[in-house]
């Protein structure tokens, strides 16, 4: 099953999955149509908050061919959860929809190597921000929904898990920066217009399923585009959930 997170309200880049690429197919769709290419897998929903559940993204995903679900806007652990549960699948390959470079093969490999080993939790490292993967048990998604209270945790769904390897079974595949450090990602407009830069090039020849490899060959040849987004922050949004973390702390210091 693979679980893609999308939502219309980012505070930096609003409405930056429908956003439509030179290709003509909107992030989200371009996102759902690499996923649909990766091999045994029985689901493929996209998970947005019930404010989004009458809007355009939940009309975008039907119409790519994906399921919806809608669940709570704040708590993302929770509408991935209770996502998971409403498909009773044992695993879930997770998504976000601001990566429009998500590879297939690279994703269909940690889904079979998932399969075949007994960890909780497996995700790929070593490639460029925007295409790394990862993989979940259900069981350990059910223990992080049951116990985890950091806005964190809450807010991006696995840093529970991968965060006490002592009590969960944690691998990963790496890739050893192969593909090169690009940032894939989707937060700023300078991502975009590096996104765009991107698809305008390749998808002529490839269509939307150009690998990491055409990517990686693109930038190598124009170091010019791949300056287009160097002066954004990464993991920007991350750093801000542990700022939470501190004053979540601190109000249960004080009783607050």
């Amino acid at each position: 099953m693979v679980i893609i997170q999308a939502r219309m309200s980012s505070e930096r880049l609003p409405g930056k999955v429908l956003r439509r690429l030179p290709n003509g197919r909107t992030v989200l769709e371009q996102i759902i149509e690499r996923m649909r290419m990766v091999s045994g897998l029985k689901w493929l929903v996209v998970a947005i908050p019930e404010t989004d559940a009458g809007g355009p993204l939940a009309g975008c995903a039907r119409a790519a061919g994906a399921e919806v679900f809608a669940g709570s806007e704040t708590d993302v652990l929770d509408r991935f959860y209770r996502c998971q549960q409403q498909y009773g699948t044992e695993a879930v390959i997770r998504v976000t929809a601001d990566d429009p470079f998500r590879d297939s093969q690279i994703t269909g490999f940690l889904w079979q190597e998932f399969r075949r080993g007994h960890c909780d939790w497996l995700a790929s490292t070593g490639l460029p921000d925007g295409v790394n993967g990862e993989v979940v048990r259900a069981s350990a998604l059910a223990k992080a929904w049951r116990e985890a209270v950091l806005p964190s945790d809450r807010e991006h769904v696995t840093p529970f898990i991968w965060r006490q390897p002592e009590r969960f079974r944690l691998a990963t595949v790496d890739y050893r920066r192969q593909y090169g450090n690009w940032r894939l990602t989707l937060d700023e407009e300078a991502d975009w217009q590096l996104v765009a830069e991107i698809d305008r090039h390749l998808h002529r020849r490839w269509g939307c399923l150009y690998d990491i490899a055409a990517i990686h060959r693109f930038l190598t040849d124009n170091p010019e585009v791949a300056a287009l987004n160097a002066g954004v922050e990464p993991n920007r949004g991350y750093r801000k959930s542990l700022e939470e973390d501190e004053k979540w702390r601190e109000r249960h210091r004080t009783g607050g």
